[in-house]
C-alpha cells in the first residue's frame, strides 16, 4: 500500500473544491428561490483554517471512533473476548463462506431497518476479527462489513437518518413503497454476497509460507504464518489471557446494542410513538421540594429517540466499567487496555473526522452562501419538469459536497418541493436520492464509514476503487431499472 494513499486523495478532493470557489460564484436558497451572490474564494489561509476547523467542529466522530477501540482495548482485558474469537473461528472453520454471508446479511439489514451507521459500527471490529481469522483477505473483510452496511443505505427500508427524513421531507407514508424497498435489497444483498464469494480474496496463507520455508520445517513455516496473519488482526490479541466466560460480555454487549438503537432511533417521526416523550416529562417533573431530583442526578439528557453520536461514546465508556467490573479487572488495567485500544485506531479517528472537510468548505459560510447551491441549481435547471436523468446527477454532484444524507435532504428538500410541485413524483425522487447517495459513498474518500473502513484496515483506497466499482456498477444498473419501472407508474 502506497503510504498515505487515503489522505492524498482526500487531499485532491479538498483542492479541487476550494478550486472551484475561484469561479463558481456563490448562491443562496430561501424558500424554495435560488439568488446568485459573489465568489467566496478559499485563499491560502483557508487551506489551513478549515482542516483545523475540521477537526474541531467533527470531533465527535473521531472521539467515537477512539471509544469503540478503548471499548475493545478493555474487552482484550478479560481474556473472554479473544476466546469468544477463538470460538467463532473453529465453529466455521471450513464455512468461511457462510459465515461471510452471514455478515453480510447481519448488517446489510440492520443499517437497512434502523439507519444508525455509527452504533452499528461498534459491532465491526468484532466481525472484522473472525472474518480475518477465517482467512479472508482485508479488502474482502471491508467489503463483507462496511460495504454491507453502505448497501443497507442505499436500499434502506425503515432506516430514519435515510428512508424517515424522505418520509419526513416529501410526507410519505412510512411504508410507502415497502414492496419495492424489499425486492431491491434483497437483490442488492443477493448481488453483494455473490461478489464477495466470487472475488473470494482469502489471504495468501501459501505465499506467507514460503517466505520463511526457507529458514524452517514446513510444519514450524505453517504455524509462523499463523500466528503472523492472527497477529495482523486489529484489536485482537493473540493470546487468551485467562479462560473466562464470554457470555457476560455478550450480554452486556447485545443490551447496550439495542438500548442504542431504541435511543437513537426517532420513533415520534418515524411511526408518530411518543411515548419516549412522555416517559421523559414524567422523568424530569419528579420534585422533591421543588428539587428536580432525577434530573439532577442524572444531569442534561434527552429523551430516547433524539440521542446522538455524543451519547454514543458515553453509553460506550459506562460499558466498559460494567465489563471491568464483572471480569474482576483492575481499574489501572482497564484504564491501560482503553488507552491502548484507542491508540491503534488512532488514524481512523482522524479520517472519520477528517472525511467532513468538504461539509466545512460547503457550509462554513457565515452568510449561508455556497458553490454547491449554485452547482445545485444549475443541474435542477437543465429540464423544465421532474427528470429522472437531472435528478440524479443533482444527487451524485451533491453527494460530493455533503457526505451525510440527513444534511443533504435537509438542506434540498424545500428547493426540490418546490420545483417540482407534483407529489406524484416524491416517492421516485426519494428513492433515486436515497439510492444515488448511498452509491456515491461507496467510493469517495469523503464517505465517513468507508474511510473509517480503509484506515482500519489499512487498505489502499486505489486499492479498494479497483475492487469495489464492479459492484457499484452492477448496484447501478439495478437502480436505473427500478426508476424506469416507477417512472412508467407515474
Amino acid at each position: 500500500m502506497k503510504k498515505h494513499n487515503l489522505l492524498k486523495a482526500l487531499g485532491i478532493v479538498f483542492l479541487i473544491v476550494a478550486f472551484l470557489t475561484w469561479i463558481i460564484p456563490a448562491g443562496t436558497y430561501s424558500s424554495g428561490t435560488f439568488t446568485s451572490g459573489d465568489y467566496s474564494p478559499l485563499g491560502l489561509l483557508d487551506l489551513v483554517r478549515i482542516p483545523l476547523s475540521t477537526l474541531s467542529n467533527y470531533a465527535v466522530y473521531g472521539i467515537l471512533v477512539l471509544v469503540i477501540g478503548g471499548f475493545y482495548g478493555v474487552l482484550n482485558r478479560t481474556g473472554a473476548y479473544t476466546k469468544l474469537i477463538n470460538k467463532l473461528s473453529a465453529r466455521y472453520k471450513g464455512k468461511e463462506k457462510k459465515f461471510a454471508v452471514i455478515t453480510i446479511v447481519f448488517f446489510a439489514l440492520l443499517s437497512s431497518i434502523t439507519g444508525l451507521n455509527f452504533v452499528l459500527l461498534i459491532l465491526v471490529p468484532l466481525f472484522i476479527a473472525v472474518l480475518l481469522s477465517l482467512g479472508f483477505s482485508k479488502i474482502s473483510t471491508l467489503m463483507s462489513t462496511i460495504g454491507a452496511i453502505l448497501v443497507g443505505n442505499v436500499a434502506s427500508i425503515y432506516g430514519f437518518n435515510i428512508v424517515g427524513y424522505i418520509n419526513y421531507y416529501f410526507e410519505l407514508d412510512i411504508n410507502n413503497g415497502i414492496f419495492t424497498k424489499v425486492i431491491f435489497f434483497i437483490i442488492l444483498v443477493f448481488l453483494l454476497a455473490m461478489y464477495v464469494l466470487k472475488h473470494n480474496m482469502l489471504a495468501p496463507k501459501e505465499k506467507m509460507i514460503s517466505e520463511v520455508e526457507d529458514k524452517t520445517s514446513k510444519k514450524h513455516a505453517k504455524e509462523e504464518s499463523k500466528k503472523e496473519a492472527r497477529n495482523s488482526i486489529p484489536l485482537l490479541e493473540s493470546e487468551v489471557r485467562e479462560e473466562k466466560s464470554y457470555w457476560p460480555l455478550l450480554i452486556v454487549g447485545g443490551f447496550m446494542i439495542i438500548f442504542l438503537c431504541v435511543a437513537l432511533y426517532n420513533w415520534k417521526y418515524a411511526i408518530n410513538f411518543e411515548g419516549f416523550e412522555t416517559l421523559y416529562e414524567t422523568l424530569v417533573s419528579i420534585e422533591i421540594k421543588d428539587f428536580p431530583i432525577v434530573q439532577n442526578i442524572i444531569g442534561s439528557f434527552n429523551p430516547l429517540g433524539y440521542w446522538t453520536v455524543s451519547e454514543i461514546s458515553i453509553v460506550l465508556i459506562i460499558a466498559c466499567f460494567i465489563i471491568g467490573w464483572l471480569y474482576s479487572i483492575k481499574f489501572n488495567d482497564l484504564i491501560d487496555g482503553f488507552i491502548k485500544g484507542a491508540k491503534e485506531v488512532l488514524p481512523a479517528a482522524f479520517f472519520v473526522t477528517i472525511a467532513n472537510i468538504i461539509m466545512v468548505v460547503t457550509f462554513g459560510s457565515s452568510t449561508g452562501a455556497s458553490i454547491f447551491y449554485t452547482i445545485s441549481d444549475y443541474i435542477l435547471s437543465i429540464a423544465e419538469s421532474f427528470n429522472v436523468v437531472v435528478v440524479s446527477l443533482f444527487t451524485a454532484i451533491g453527494s460530493l459536497f455533503v457526505n451525510d444524507f440527513a444534511y443533504f435532504v435537509n438542506y434540498m428538500a424545500t428547493n426540490l418541493t418546490t420545483l417540482y410541485t407534483d407529489s406524484a413524483v416524491y416517492p421516485l425522487m426519494g428513492f433515486i436520492l436515497q439510492t444515488i447517495h448511498g452509491l456515491v459513498m461507496f467510493l469517495i474518500p469523503t464517505s465517513v464509514l468507508l474511510v473509517a473502513g480503509l484506515s482500519y484496515l489499512k487498505v489502499s483506497y486505489k486499492e479498494w476503487i479497483k475492487y469495489a466499482w464492479k459492484y457499484v456498477l452492477e448496484a447501478f444498473l439495478v437502480c436505473v431499472l427500478i426508476f424506469i419501472i416507477m417512472f412508467l407508474f407515474i
